[in-house]
């Protein structure tokens, strides 16, 4: 083993165990291992779409694809254990970003007491930072952005540092390959290019004609590779009718990150918004943008197609609220940037506080951004200690960190999108740290003086930045949203009494909190605890205004399991007000005008549905709606024959069950 690759393989190997024994850890109690919600649903489903042959669909992309196809790839290696294989690959890769930490600082640094210390100590914090072992364990773009983004600034690194130009070359063409990966994975990483781009045409610092050329060479190899990407994303936006290179779920977040009331932090959902995809955001978007067509306030269709108009309508809105205010809008950018710089790690659809307190292993583990950001800060003052060939490499971290930081502000809408900032600050911080060691000589410590003072200002002014309380950004909690989060999955997973706990522990942390009675609903209701299901259900539909699911549920737990059609007929007719298009609800509602002796209502609810496209895979409560509607109508041929594509669907017990509590008995 060489020298240079020892110590990186040593810090692999001490990264690894503590993600190894999280791993077991998460797998073994944690309700939301085997249980995808919201992103990670999205992204599944995404996967199986493409397993099944499916592709992306028949629409443009509305997220960048990379992550589906890895989660495609895993899923067909390790099939039914994808939810342990897609965790170790993203551990493993985590793992490695202490090595590739340890080798960026000594690469900066160079030889000599300043490189021996601070690598060790930039492996050390890669090694057990927790809020990157938690984000290595969830199945969404975050932790690839992280890693993709990380190995493309080392690349750029060992390019500028390799005495041979072939050997730079090939790590320059690296550092493409892994910038075109990390823009098909979260197109935000597009900020960095063009300075990217301008630092390695500089990098070299020496005017003569021959590194000139080198570094147009360069530079055209470090673009070439995204530039073929995004014409990768072009070809197949345009196979699918609109050609657009960029997802069209950007103009949404830009808006949402950049409007009037926003605090930037997180995404503000302005109704209870349920998915089948397990993303609300496409459906707030989209509901909000054919409202607008119908209002007239959208020319459609117009060049480009639906997606686009979508994308471009989403985006004017940005402008325009960017435009109406501006002082306004910089205020909120300055805000944001300030957030950047939080030792909280802000809310988006987790609060790492939760699970930093559930987790035995994650509790141990000590650094917190709070402590890297003030050191980072304070580097500003000790560049002097760092080789003067090597400071374009100092030049670099500080371009990448300030640009990521910007185009993540301008899309922020959730502090998940901080965590690739991880990566530059801890070497910026690693910096600090190697002129600590400098400064432990007395006689520099008499002549420096003024720049540890200076030090020890930019040190202080970043512990203000990091741990103040600004805009209430570390006294605010979610842990209620958390709480109910974690409800969610315990009840899918079947454990219905935990789900209860954990509603109650949302309601406890804010009370009043609406989607708390739905969740309670769906707990009492599974543990046949019906009245009380009731109970939750009706508060449910009275708080939650818009949300279809609750009167439907309540109308569910009346019909069935309290024999109170009237009520059921209540709440199933709240249920088709809210959300016109929820068949199940004009099925139970025609069950229940057929139980009140309403033939004639009966039929107009089915006058919708056709009953010759009933097959073997048609949902039971639409046979039973027709069967019962032909009990009582005395048509025995069509009753009968609902009963046969039943008992070929293998639910003729169930159909009997249904009609029976409509009042016709088999």
């Amino acid at each position: 083993m060489s020298g240079r690759l020892r110590w990186p393989l040593i810090w692999l190997g001490i990264a690894l165990v503590p993600r190894l024994v999280y791993l077991v850890e998460q797998g073994t109690t944690s309700v939301l291992f085997f249980q995808p919600l919201l992103d990670e649903y999205e992204l599944a489903r995404s996967a199986r779409q493409l397993l099944a042959g499916e592709g992306f669909g028949p629409e443009p992309l509305f997220k960048a694809p990379l992550y589906p196809l890895l989660l495609a790839a895993v899923m067909l290696v390790f099939a039914d254990g994808w939810f342990w294989g897609i965790r170790l690959i993203q551990h493993l890769m985590g793992a490695a970003l202490a090595a590739v930490a340890f080798d960026s600082v000594r690469s900066i640094l160079g030889p000599g007491r300043r490189g021996r210390i601070a690598p060790h100590a930039a492996a050390f914090v890669i090694a057990t930072y927790a809020p990157l072992i938690r984000l290595e364990s969830r199945i969404i773009v975050d932790f690839s952005a992280v890693f993709l983004q990380s190995i493309m600034i080392w690349s750029l690194v060992r390019w500028r540092i390799e005495p041979a130009e072939r050997s730079k070359l090939v790590w320059m063409a690296a550092a493409g390959l892994f910038a075109s990966l990390a823009f098909l994975n979260r197109p935000t990483v597009l900020a960095t290019f063009p300075f990217l781009v301008l630092w390695v045409a500089f990098a070299g610092g020496i005017p003569r004609v021959r590194h000139r050329k080198f570094a147009c060479i360069s530079c055209a190899v470090f673009v070439s590779l995204p530039v073929i990407a995004a014409g990768m994303l072009w070809v197949r936006n345009a196979s699918a009718g609109e050609a657009m290179i960029l997802p069209w779920q950007g103009g949404f977040n830009l808006y949402e990150a950049n409007r009037r009331g926003t605090t930037g932090r997180f995404l503000t959902q302005r109704t209870f918004a349920a998915s089948e995809s397990g993303n609300p955001t496409r459906l707030i978007a989209e509901t909000e943008f054919r409202a607008a067509i119908e209002r007239g306030d959208v020319n459609f269709p117009e060049e480009g197609g639906y997606h686009g108009a979508l994308d471009d309508w989403w985006k004017g809105r940005a402008i325009t609220e960017i435009r109406d205010d501006p002082g306004a809008w910089l205020r909120l950018m300055a805000f944001k940037a300030l957030d950047l710089t939080s030792d909280r790690e802000i809310y988006n659809f987790e609060a790492f506080e939760i699970h930093k307190a559930l987790s035995p292993v994650l509790r141990v583990l000590p650094v917190s951004f709070g402590w890297l950001w003030p050191l980072a800060l304070a580097s500003l003052a000790s560049v002097r200690f760092i080789s003067r060939g090597r400071r374009s490499l100092y030049m670099l971290i500080w371009i990448y960190a300030l640009s990521l930081a910007g185009g993540i502000s301008l899309y922020y809408t959730s502090g998940r999108l901080r965590m690739p900032l991880v990566f530059p600050v801890l070497m910026l911080s690693a910096c600090s740290l190697a002129a600590v060691v400098e400064f432990v000589d007395a006689r520099r410590l008499r002549t420096d003086a003024m720049r540890l003072a200076a030090t020890i200002v930019l040190l202080v002014t970043g512990l203000v930045m990091s741990w103040g309380d600004w805009r209430n950004v570390r006294s605010e909690s979610f842990a209620h949203a958390e709480y109910a989060r974690l409800s969610n999955a315990a009840w899918r997973a079947g454990q219905h009494e935990t789900a209860l706990r954990y509603a109650d522990d949302a309601n406890n942390a804010e009370p009043g909190y609406a989607p708390v009675y739905q969740l309670r609903g769906q707990a009492l209701f599974s543990l046949e605890r019906h009245a009380e299901a009731e109970a939750a259900f009706a508060s449910a539909s009275r708080a939650l205004a818009e949300d279809a699911t609750a009167p439907f549920n309540l109308g569910v737990v009346r019909y069935y399991h309290l024999n109170d059609p009237k009520g059921a007929k209540e709440a199933f007719e709240t249920t088709l007000k809210r959300r016109r298009d929820h068949h199940r609800a004009a099925w139970m509602l025609a069950l229940c005008h057929i139980r009140a002796g309403e033939v004639e209502s009966a039929s107009a609810m089915l006058g919708g549905y056709s009953f010759d496209s009933l097959d073997a895979d048609a949902p039971v409560e639409l046979m039973a709606a027709f069967g019962a509607l032909n009990c009582v109508t005395g048509n025995t041929d069509r009753l009968n024959a609902i009963r046969t594509i039943a008992e070929a669907g293998k639910k003729g017990e169930e159909l009997a069950a249904e009609l029976a509590l409509a009042g016709c008995d088999l």
